[in-house]
């Protein structure tokens, strides 16, 4: 699945959730201790625990963040704001981990040689600012820790059939972003595997394990709409996204290459629901500026779009290739992560000179949607100030 071009996209991945309140179901922990992920830190960036303690991070920002050893021991993948992932150390030694959405956001857990109880000994970071999200830092070389951590139990696969979905039906065009996923299966069942991935693998995904007694008992998944400002940044207007599920009796956290996994279900897909320019309006430049590097600004009240195409250009038509007759600048912006929101600035080094400009802006379509037709043209003066 490749990144969406020109920031990085939340393709969310493994990890086991509970949110429900105190320790994951099935986890047989001596004792227990929590690291709270957020402010682009983890708090305490630093924990001293016994072993056989079961360590539970929960996302507390607004973004996804990773909890990933460097060994690797453990990778709970993408964590969705609120959602929890849990390990359990039962051998003595320093065991270092990051984000791997942030390389910056680093921690470690120490498991002593007594029992004695979990202690935090620094604390998280203060961001200076959000890493850059189109492209990835090379890691920095850490420690590697004194002991590994013994795995976990599994369980028989499950007998019988396998998960089979039932909603929304095979093919549905739905009417939003954020559906219930929902499926039949077996007795017995702890845990279940969910993926779910737009046509041609373009833009982001879901690949979740999630063992919260609640969900598995429910056989269901509700898909979150994005929530412009808020996220979670991944579902995306007019796409086929394919779904398919698989399940495990397991007692304990499992990962995906664990022999308890049922066989997966067959492939559902569903259509997410269309967007359109009608609801974009421009909040400038809608004059005159002395600007030569403007940031062109709009609002849209369609709150679940936050990927965007914009042009500029001189010529009121747009016309490129053999048709141009000005240069026009095309780009693509996250709307969330921008600043302002929803904006794009001329970039230092192709300041703009004194005369007329048009610009326009529409949602981004990915994968096999139909693009849509642009905002209404907009334009400004910049003027031959200093």
């Amino acid at each position: 699945m490749r990144l969406i071009t020109a920031f990085a996209i939340l393709l969310v991945g493994l990890f086991l959730v509970s949110l429900s309140s105190g320790e994951p179901q099935g986890l047989s922990a001596e004792g227990a201790a929590s690291v709270s992920i957020v402010n682009l830190g983890f708090l305490p960036a630093s924990l001293t625990v016994s072993p056989g303690t079961t360590v539970t991070w929960t996302n507390n920002g607004t973004m996804a963040h990773t909890t990933t050893s460097l060994q690797p021991l453990w990778d709970s993948g993408n964590l969705l704001p609120a959602a929890q992932f849990s390990f359990t150390f039962d051998q003595p030694g320093v065991y270092a981990y990051r984000c791997d959405i942030h390389h910056n956001m680093q921690g470690t857990i120490t498991v002593s040689q007594s029992s004695a109880s979990p202690t935090a000994t620094s604390a998280v970071p203060t961001p200076t600012r959000t890493p850059t999200p189109t492209a990835t830092a090379t890691p920095t070389a850490t420690a590697s820790p004194t002991a590994t951590a013994t795995p976990t139990a599994t369980a028989t696969p499950p007998t019988g059939s396998t998960a089979a979905p039932n909603s929304p039906t095979n093919g549905a065009a739905l009417d939003n972003m954020g559906p219930t996923l929902k499926w039949d299966q077996p007795a017995g069942i702890t845990q279940f595997h969910i993926e779910v991935v737009p046509a041609n693998d373009d833009g982001p995904g879901i690949d979740l394990i999630i063992g919260d007694p609640n969900m598995v008992s429910s056989a269901s998944y509700d898909i979150q709409e994005p929530a412009f400002g808020q996220g979670p940044y991944v579902m995306l207007p007019d796409i086929t996204y394919r779904w398919r599920i698989r399940v495990s009796s397991a007692t304990s956290s499992i990962g995906k290459a664990d022999p308890s996994w049922s066989n997966w279900s067959p492939q559902f897909t569903f259509r997410s629901r269309a967007a359109s320019s009608v609801t974009i309006a421009a909040l400038g430049p809608m004059s005159d500026t002395a600007s030569r590097l403007p940031s062109l600004q709009w609002s849209d009240s369609d709150n679940n779009v936050f990927y965007y195409e914009v042009q500029l250009s001189p010529d009121s038509q747009f016309r490129t290739g053999t048709e141009s007759v000005a240069f026009v600048y095309s780009n693509l912006v996250h709307g969330g992560e921008s600043n302002p929101p929803r904006s794009w600035t001329v970039p230092q080094g192709f300041e703009l000179a004194p005369q007329h400009y048009f610009w326009r802006v529409r949602p981004r379509i990915q994968g096999d949607g139909t693009p849509v037709a642009w905002s209404q043209t907009f334009s400004f003066q910049v003027t031959s100030g200093p």
